[in-house]
Parts: C-alpha cells; structure tokens; sequence
C-alpha cells in the first residue's frame, strides 16, 4: 500500500512536470453495425452498462461529436470551398475533402445508434487537461472518459495503474493487438495496452528543410539524392554548411548561415539520427559514447565551425524556427504547421487567401543526416514523447463502450476485419487520401512535385517512431552554454547525467 501511495504521488508530480507542448450537405442515416475491429460485447469484466454522455477531453478544438449539427460546423468546410484561383485538380481534392468531411459527420450519427450514447470533445486547453487529470484522476473520479496526453502524462498514468488496460476489455484478436488498421497501442513492455493511438493521417514529423535555390548557387548535390545513395552523413551536412556559411556583402560579418534551429529541435534530432537516446530505459544515457558523438557535433556545429545562426535564449522559439523566410539560411527544422500559420505566415498561400510572406524559394523537406553510430536503415526519426495519445482512466462507467466510441469516430472510413479485401482497399484509400490533408501537402510547396516530395519525407518520418522522455521529466538543463562554448561536452555531461539518473528514478518508483 506504502508503495501504491508513492507512486500516485510520482504521477502527481510528473504529470504537473509535462506542462513545462459549399457542396451537398444531404446526411443519411446509415445502419448501425458491429465495432469493426472484431466482435465485442457491449461491455466488459465488471463494468456497467454506459448511461451518460461520454466526454473526450483535448487541447484543441476538434470535430466532428454530437454537438454538431451541420457539417459546416467544423471551420475546415469553409477552407474545403472553391475559389476563383483553384484549377481543375484543385476543384477535384476540395470536392473529394468536402465528401469526406460529409461521412465523417454522418458517421457520428452511426456511433450514436449503435452504442446508444452521445459523445463531445472538450477543449480543456493542454494546461486544462494536465489539471483534469491531477485532480479528478487522482481522486478516483475523473472528469473526462477519455484524454488527449503526451507520453509524459501517459506512461505514469499506466505504470501506476492509473488508466484502464484494454486487454481486460477487449478480445486478443482486436485489431488494435492484430492488424493495427485502425488503432494502435504504445508498447512499454509491461504486458498493457493502456495508450492508445490513432493510425493514419498526419502528425508532427520534424524534418530537416533547406533552401533549393541556395544550395543549387552552390552546386551542391541534393541531400535527398545522397540520402538513397547513403551518403547523407554529418560530415557531408558540416561540408555543406562550412560552404554555405559567408559574408555575402564583404563588410566583414557573416549574414548567410549554413543551419538554424532552436536548441531542444536540434539537439532531439541529431540525438536521433546517431541512434542515441537520454531516457528511453532506467538508466541514463547522457553519457553513452552515441550521446557522448552527439554533444561533439553540437558543438563543433555551433563553436568551431561557426556555421550556425547566433541564436540565444532569449529569442522567441518559433522566430528562430522561421528564421529560414530571410532566405539567408541553408538548412533548417521544418514542420508544415511552421510554414502555414506560424508568426502570422504563410510561405505559399496554400489556401489563395493572400497572405505573406509567399517566399520565391523552395522550402524542401530531407531526412537528417545520419551520424557516425546511426543506422539509416533502423534507427528511428522522431521522438513521438508529444504525440496524439490517449488514455481511459480508471473508474470510468463502461469503459468498452468507451472505447468503442473513440475507435469507430476514427473509423469513419469504414475499415472492418469483415469486409472484403477490395472493400478495406476502398476504405484505406478513403483514410489515406491526400485531399483530406489539406495544408500537411499544400502547404509545404509552391509546386506539385515538391509538395508530393515532401509529403514522402514526411510519411517515411512518422513511420520510424520512438519514445524518449528526456524532455518530458521536468530536468532543469541549459544547452545553451554547449551552443555557446562556455561548457565543452564532457562538462555537460557531467554538470547533467545525475540530473538525468535522479528524474528516471523519481519518474519509474525507484
């Protein structure tokens, strides 16, 4: 019992820790069917018919849910409208997205009949949710049936047994055990499946992007050609960033930058193309020989080579992280959500809605370069501690019903273990079909072949996936004094490695 109550109070304190991320409207009824992922009851082992409402609790505004009332309702319906400056293959994909915003509404209807309930999704904000969880949770009765996490609230929730393991409620051949078409769950090992994730559409994916046109005046080859050749390696990347680091005016100061990025981007990123991790286990890795490689580079990057935009604390993150719109920097972090609305921005006007800065380069999306102890054919891409997760706490009514009503809303496309094999085909191409995308493709490029390439990268990214809480456990660090050169990498390894050790014991019950 002594141990059960220190680790509820771990959780507490990690999880407060994780705070410091017109067309045809016509609805038809359809007819209510069994869950798609395999035969279920309508309840589970010891729990209760469901009789109220079930809450989704999230951060951000989410559609469609029983509080809908016209497909319009979601403010993508009014993005997916025609406009005087779309060409025919654009008409076609507003057409296709409006279609599939309309069966997505309609399917809300479907998941009402069948299990009998209505269901909303409350934006509680992400601070909002954190004290959902810390206090209702806690407390034995939680506000919500469901909540959007990060791995840094999700992980806790489960070691404690705080969220409801779906392997006491569903049958071994679901297809979130099996196929894992529809749904998935993230493994610790421990034999649960408690978090829970969504497969299909787009996320986060934190690519390397450079400027096309820059490096083409420099005649270097494209680092997207070298990556199939293997030949995108940190040496090749310091080459690149050494010629296209200069004083462009001659009046004695450098103003063109071979890399630009915010300190915890790039640090996560060059630990993952090394195959290194901080705090993927019980031990620390701070100090292996593969971070030991990582912190060198950094460093040499930042203080030898100077080949880096002089980036400080006290800038803003993400005008560090559109630095590149200057055109002045070779290689840079990306993400689409960057590129749309960031700082006010949007570098293509993906939507014809005229907005700035419209840049006459091309932003081009690449892998990493791979370091020294990196495999680029097995080594995950992206550290997916801040992914889309989620997790049915414990003492929650009906907890299947629950679950079934979060797995068959992302079931709109009507994906079944008892269709035909040419009915799955038609429903994941529904899924996966880039004109629901929206701006995750159109707003990468300003053509069709770069738009699709970067798609690509950004596909190949979130299929190589890992979990690192070396961010997410509340450690005090400063990788500025690496960037900066006031500490050299031994010094912050050792000014930090028991910081790292002391958090994965308070964060694991040790």
């Amino acid at each position: 019992m002594k141990f059960k109550r220190i680790i509820a109070l771990l959780l507490c304190v990690a999880m407060v820790a994780a705070l410091a991320a017109c067309g045809d409207k016509t609805t038809n009824t359809p007819t209510p069917t069994q869950s798609a992922g395999g035969p279920t009851p309508t309840t589970g082992a010891g729990t209760q018919k469901r009789t109220k409402d079930i809450l989704i609790g999230t951060w951000w505004v989410q559609h469609y849910d029983s509080a809908d009332t016209d497909v319009s309702d979601s403010p993508d319906w009014d993005v997916a409208q025609e406009t005087e400056k779309d060409d025919d293959k654009k008409k076609a994909e507003k057409a296709a997205n409006r279609q599939h915003m309309i069966d997505r509404f309609n399917h809300v209807k479907t998941i009402e009949q069948r299990y009998g309930v209505k269901y909303f999704w409350q934006n509680l904000t992400y601070s909002g949710v954190q004290e959902s969880i810390n206090t209702s949770i806690m407390a034995g009765t939680p506000d919500c049936d469901i909540y959007l996490v990060d791995a840094g609230m999700a992980i806790p929730a489960q070691m404690s047994g705080l969220c409801v393991d779906l392997r006491t409620i569903l049958p071994k051949d679901h297809d979130i055990f099996t196929t894992q078409t529809v749904a998935k769950f993230l493994d610790l090992g421990d034999g649960k499946a408690c978090i829970i994730q969504r497969q299909g559409g787009m996320n986060n994916n934190n690519a390397l992007g450079f400027n096309k046109q820059l490096l083409d005046s420099y005649g270097l080859e494209d680092p997207r050609v070298l990556w199939d050749k293997g030949e995108w390696t940190w040496d090749k990347f310091e080459e690149y960033c050494k010629i296209l680091t200069e004083d462009t005016d001659g009046d004695g100061n450098i103003d063109q930058y071979g890399f630009c990025a915010w300190d915890s981007d790039q640090f996560e990123q060059f630990m993952l193309s090394n195959g290194a991790n901080i705090a993927q286990g019980t031990t620390q890795q701070l100090t292996s020989p593969k971070m030991t490689e990582v912190l060198q580079f950094l460093h040499d990057l930042h203080v030898k080579d100077k080949v880096c935009y002089p980036v400080t604390s006290d800038m803003d993150a993400n005008a560090v992280r559109t630095m590149y719109r200057n055109g002045n920097i070779g290689f840079f972090w990306m993400n689409v959500w960057v590129q749309v609305g960031t700082n006010d921005g949007d570098d293509y006007d993906w939507n014809n809605n005229g907005k700035n800065p419209q840049l006459d380069f091309d932003v081009i999306y690449c892998h990493w370069p791979v370091g020294p102890s990196g495999n680029q054919d097995t080594d995950p891409q992206l550290n997916n501690v801040g992914g889309e997760l989620y997790i049915i706490p414990a003492g929650v009514e009906d907890p299947l019903t629950v679950f079934n009503v979060l797995y068959e809303g992302w079931n709109w496309y009507g994906w079944s273990k008892d269709n035909t094999e040419a009915q799955n085909e038609e429903a994941l191409a529904k899924r996966d079909d880039p004109a629901s995308l929206n701006w995750w493709i159109d707003g990468s490029g300003r053509s069709e072949e770069t738009r699709m390439s970067n798609f690509k990268i950004q596909k190949e990214i979130l299929s190589k996936t890992t979990v690192d809480l070396w961010n997410s456990m509340s450690v005090s660090f400063n990788l500025w004094e690496l960037l900066d050169g006031t500490v050299d990498p031994a010094q912050w390894q050792e000014t930090y490695k028991q910081n790292f050790q002391d958090a994965l014991d308070q964060y694991f019950g040790k």
